[in-house]
């Protein structure tokens, strides 16, 4: 696996990896948004290349995209931002994602999770 970090580390990208799971992020400001979509496009396809190459396999079926910030500049990005263009087809935004058990929120608030543990 530290060969992925290469890969992922070519496209100027961040990543972080816990046991099967692996999160790629980095960090835009609102203009950048379909130039950062793009760049992880690419990051993703080269990282399912280096998978398949080394008998893995990318589950697109978990592979989620999340578009992060305050409200203000959430509203100007629109409803869901860029979605990002796979093989496997397009994986729009989600308003939340689960990461290690904890919801992460696109306002990045903890309301989703708290309402989920309680």
């Amino acid at each position: 696996m530290a060969d992925l970090t290469d890969v992922v580390s070519a496209h100027d990208v961040k990543h972080h990896a816990y046991a099967d799971d692996t999160q790629l992020y980095l960090r835009c400001h609102v203009q950048e948004a379909t130039t950062a979509a793009h760049r992880l496009e690419v990051c993703i396809m080269d990282v399912q290349r280096w998978m398949e190459a080394n008998s893995f396999k990318l589950n697109a079926d978990k592979t989620e995209l999340l578009w992060a910030g305050s409200r203000y500049g959430l509203t100007l990005l629109g409803h869901s931002g860029p979605s990002l263009d796979l093989r496997t087809g397009p994986i729009r935004a989600s308003d939340h994602v689960r990461l290690l058990g904890v919801t992460i929120s696109s306002d990045l608030s903890l309301e989703r999770h708290v309402s989920g543990i309680c």
